[in-house]
């Protein structure tokens, strides 16, 4: 979902990107709403919902993720262990819940950090700034959202 082969590697010389961050914030933010609601209440089924309208919806807005956001890193395997550790984890994957998987309450995550806070933390990164993805400062009042973010 993150890494830069699901958003700006292509697999072929007439195909476009994936741009899977795009899809996962396209049409007002649904499938991150279904999959951070999931996330913060232990739903996995909500979370595999969110996750499946990513792939579905099209990249609406391709300019308000450049690849830019998408560098090379240092490790170039590190994409690889990162799926390798989600793939390992795919066979406890639960939908059903009994009162023995779920100990901990509904609004508290093993980590101590909500979804909440990692919205705020991404609203906060100066990567995501308007200006570093290349939005206009001021804004006319009758465009939409996505007149807005999908200007070249």
């Amino acid at each position: 979902m993150f890494s830069r082969k699901a958003n700006v590697t292509t697999l072929g010389p007439d195909q476009q990107p994936a741009r899977m961050l795009n899809r996962f914030l396209a049409s007002i933010l649904h499938p991150m709403i279904h999959t951070g609601c999931g996330l913060e209440f232990g739903f996995l089924g909500l979370v595999a919902e969110g996750l499946a309208q990513a792939t579905c919806h099209s990249a609406q807005a391709v300019t308000m993720i450049p690849p830019t956001l998408f560098k090379s890193v240092s490790h170039p395997d590190s994409g690889h262990a990162i799926v390798s550790r989600l793939t390992a984890l795919l066979p406890s994957l639960s939908l059903g819940k009994s009162s023995a998987q779920h100990t901990h309450s509904p609004t508290q995550t093993k980590s101590g950090v909500r979804a909440l806070t990692i919205i705020s933390r991404i609203l906060n990164d100066p990567a995501f700034a308007p200006s570093a993805i290349g939005l206009p400062l001021k804004v006319e009042s009758n465009l939409s959202v996505l007149d807005v973010v999908s200007r070249p």
